[in-house]
């Protein structure tokens, strides 16, 4: 029994090794990252838009929420390299039975159970809440957070084309597209913002040029970051673009803000030309240097299980965040400095910890997490 018992041990810490061998390790920390930050953004989130933009309060969130911009096009990036590799079969039955059909259970079960505890806090529970919550569903009234479910949806919904196009597809037109993604996605509509620039955006944006817009670009552009290789030219420019896209975000809001009297949020949003730059040189930096870093056994099997527990913390964050503030845990408890960060942290290992116990529940916990 004792010997069976041992082998048994020495199997599974062969194939756990075996795992741990054919994962890409700075893909597992850049969705470790991007869940931990996402969470910073919320964080940082929480009465920024009461607060005047003179205050140092509001100024000191607004550092923190610009340094974590990179996290939803990170999640998307990350998604394309597997998504659109074209080496790893992907049939419409796989796509839908297994990939589309896990988010939508996950938007489904996390729009009810969000609702439940809303009601529960409200005490507004009542014998319409199911029909009510798939009305709240179905109008993407849920969860502010969930919105991101419906846009992955959408992005697994095209990879079938996507996939087409990249089995065909050389280096230089997978560069076309993305060239032309950001001009109408990112670049065009930033523009458009700002005078003299608005007087000439507008003629481009009404090419109307449907094909390269939205998330698209964020889901190509992993997949091309992830399998080739850039000039070391190439990568010091995206670096100093990311940078200064960095600043721009976090000078630029504050501008912005304090010409209107009210936080501006016009730089936050995800697919300006400023957060596009930021989240390729993120990506980029994480490629080259993180997958350098020797760690060991133990640390790779810790990243390992907190980038496969990421989706499911990343679901159950707010309500922790939420809860909390409460109990006056927020941004505003003590110096802003330190208290993003700590809360941060604090609802960080939090979500570790219900997602662990959420997985455990047979059948149903790991396929909404």
């Amino acid at each position: 029994m004792a010997l069976s018992t041992f082998q048994t041990k020495m199997t599974k810490s062969k194939y756990d090794q075996v795992k741990l061998e054919n994962r890409i390790i700075y893909i597992d920390l850049l969705r470790v990252l991007a869940t931990f930050f996402v969470m910073l953004i919320h964080v940082s989130a929480t009465n920024y838009s009461h607060l005047d933009p003179t205050t140092y309060e509001w100024n000191i969130l607004n550092i923190y929420d610009s340094l974590a911009r990179w996290v939803v096009p990170m999640f998307a990036m990350l998604s394309g390299i597997f998504f659109l590799n074209i080496n790893k079969p992907l049939t419409l039955k796989k796509l839908y039975t297994k990939s589309i059909f896990r988010v939508v259970l996950a938007l489904l079960a996390w729009g009810f159970i969000y609702q439940i505890y809303k009601g529960l806090l409200g005490h507004t529970i009542d014998r319409y809440l199911l029909i009510d919550t798939v009305k709240i569903i179905f109008q993407g009234k849920t969860q502010y957070h969930l919105w991101f479910l419906y846009m992955i949806i959408g992005l697994y919904i095209i990879t079938p084309v996507l996939r087409i196009f990249m089995k065909s597809a050389m280096k230089k037109d997978i560069e076309y597209f993305l060239l032309f993604s950001f001009i109408f996605t990112s670049l065009l509509p930033t523009l458009n913002r700002f005078e003299p620039l608005n007087f000439v955006a507008p003629f481009f944006i009404k090419f109307n040029v449907s094909l390269v817009l939205g998330y698209t670009i964020y889901f190509v552009m992993g997949y091309y970051l992830a399998n080739y290789n850039l000039s070391r030219k190439i990568k010091n420019l995206f670096y100093t673009l990311g940078i200064l896209g960095l600043f721009v975000t976090m000078i630029g809001t504050r501008i912005l803000s304090l010409e209107n009297g009210s936080p501006d949020t016009f730089l936050y949003y995800y697919l300006r030309a400023n957060v596009f730059f930021t989240s390729v040189a993120v990506f980029l930096f994480g490629k080259e240097f993180l997958q350098k870093i020797q760690f060991s056994e133990r640390s790779l099997k810790v990243i390992s299980i907190l980038s496969s527990y990421s989706f499911g913390m990343y679901l159950v964050h707010d309500m922790i965040r939420t809860i909390l503030m409460r109990f006056g845990i927020d941004n505003l408890l003590f110096n802003q400095i330190f208290s993003v960060p700590i809360i941060t942290v604090i609802i960080f290992i939090i979500s570790f910890i219900v997602t662990y116990f959420v997985r455990k529940i047979p059948y149903f916990g790991k396929r909404i997490t």
